[in-house]
């Protein structure tokens, strides 16, 4: 069996050969879309930079049925227009059965139109993967060698519990998959950074505003070099990187810096990236991208309250925010809207 994909309002087909499962991500250098399939990556020639890293979304066999599930992304998956039930930012949704034309949405434009050539095909014997009965199968292994006690098998030990974060993160089971990760970045001392970013007043367009990184080291190992780097859409005050220095194990620090941005409106995608390199001199990067309200005037103030609408994950954990006179609250991305619309 084979797919038609194509986006809205583009006659270019693009050809996915299907088994069990596809899996809709966007690269990890670049704003470039691609379906991964079991045996390869194809590119649809689109690019969003709103559909998250890694998957967005998967579509996969199960009942005879043909069902797509949203991974956890930052803005959702719809299906005709519906978005998918139960979908949470980072957790995944309930799977919806797709058919002969459904069209997927994934971000904020990515269109997809299904056209199936053969109909549903039936699972083959044996290739239908249990993902996570292989991640359980690693963490065994890891533990086993930890029982022996030598540190010539940390590196071992490390490997097989990133075996067993990919296939956690297969099986959409996110917590076990990031404690997977986490472990594996103590058995090799490596360094893990977050952060965030906040600001005191909002973002107007073609104006100065000052922001605060808190970037604090959680890992195991010292981060050396540390730089941050805005999307082209935010200019820096000195330049397209902001040097922070190094940080040790538990270590943190703050910096102000000035960003003045090039595009306005209610719902602008932006992005951080965190650049450092570890003991060994190996080079990490961190990318956390979200939303934000960027105004034209003044008047996108509320009652002459200074505003900053914030939807994305590089504030607070990944969740929605509205930061009004220092005090945090969860919103959702209709409600940023609904807050934006008042008089």
């Amino acid at each position: 069996m084979s797919w038609l994909v194509t986006r809205s309002g583009n006659r270019d087909f693009v050809k996915v050969p299907f088994e069990n499962w596809i899996e809709i991500y966007r690269e990890d250098k670049g704003d470039g879309i691609f379906v991964k399939t079991e045996s390869e990556i194809i590119p649809l020639k689109t690019e969003d930079r709103t559909v998250s890293r890694h998957c967005h979304a998967r579509i996969y066999l199960e009942g005879g049925k043909l069902l797509i599930k949203d991974a956890g992304s930052t803005v959702g998956t719809r299906v005709n227009g519906a978005l998918l039930p139960s979908w949470k930012e980072k957790h995944h949704s309930e799977p919806v059965e797709i058919k002969h034309d459904s069209e997927i949405q994934v971000g904020a434009s990515t269109r997809l139109r299904i056209l199936l050539e053969e109909g549903i095909p039936t699972v083959r014997p044996g290739t239908d993967y249990d993902w996570a009965s292989l991640a359980q199968q690693k963490e065994k292994e890891a533990f086993e060698l930890q029982q022996i006690n030598d540190d010539k098998n940390n590196e071992r030990i490390a490997s097989l519990l990133e075996e067993a974060e990919y296939y956690y993160r297969k099986d959409f089971e996110e917590e076990k998959a990031e404690g997977c990760r986490r472990e594996a970045l103590r058995y090799r001392e490596l360094p893990d950074i977050s952060f965030c970013i906040s600001a005191d007043s909002k973002l107007i367009l073609g104006q100065w505003e000052k922001l605060e990184i808190e970037i604090q080291n959680i890992g195991y190992g010292i981060a050396k070099g540390i730089a941050l780097e805005a999307s082209s859409n935010l200019k820096l005050e000195h330049d397209r990187e902001v040097g922070i220095g190094e940080l040790r194990k538990d270590e943190s620090k703050n910096r102000l810096f000035s960003v003045n941005p090039s595009e306005s409106g209610r719902a602008v995608p932006i992005e951080f990236t965190i650049r450092y390199r570890d003991h060994q001199n190996q080079k990490h990067q961190i990318i956390k991208s979200g939303y934000v309200a960027i105004g034209r005037e003044q008047h996108y103030d509320t009652q002459g309250k200074q505003t900053l609408i914030v939807h994305g994950d590089y504030i607070k954990q990944g969740e929605g925010v509205i930061l009004k006179k220092g005090r945090w609250k969860t919103i959702n991305e209709t409600e940023a809207e609904d807050e934006l619309d008042e008089p």
